[in-house]
């Protein structure tokens, strides 16, 4: 199922959740999120969230349904509104930067935190209007 211009419902949920649930599983991914990927990648280029259906080992950087690795009842992974992304053509550190230097054209980000191989983004309410901000 075509979600966007460039990304599919299989690009954002778990082999296991699309074979039980199908396009049905679009109902677990918040809309802010989809807006905001599509968004990020018209400005930043290919990005790869889950590649599983083309032969990748990334599975669990969107959605994370109950007893799947890495699930936990605090993440945002868990209600639909993350996803681990990992530009092409960008690094995590200049995605970073240029994500802080531009916070205003992205209302929606409540949360990014910054690894070392991807940068997590997500569309969590932000408390006093504050996004929350991590590095590991």
């Amino acid at each position: 199922m075509k979600l966007t211009q460039n990304f599919k419902l299989q690009e954002l949920v778990s082999k296991k959740v699309y074979e039980e649930y199908e396009d049905k599983s679009v109902r677990f991914l918040d809309p802010a999120l989809i807006n905001l990927i599509q968004t990020l990648r018209d400005r930043y280029g290919l990005v790869t969230i889950n590649n599983w259906e083309t032969g990748g080992e990334r599975q669990y950087s969107g959605l994370r349904y109950l007893h799947e690795p890495h699930w936990s009842i605090t993440s945002q992974h868990s209600f639909g509104r993350a996803a681990d992304l990992v530009f092409k053509n960008i690094t995590p550190d200049e995605f970073q930067q240029d994500l802080l230097d531009n916070l205003d054209s992205y209302p929606t980000i409540g949360g990014f935190g910054r690894y070392q191989e991807f940068t997590h983004i997500d569309v969590r309410f932000k408390l006093n209007n504050q996004i929350t901000k991590w590095r590991k």
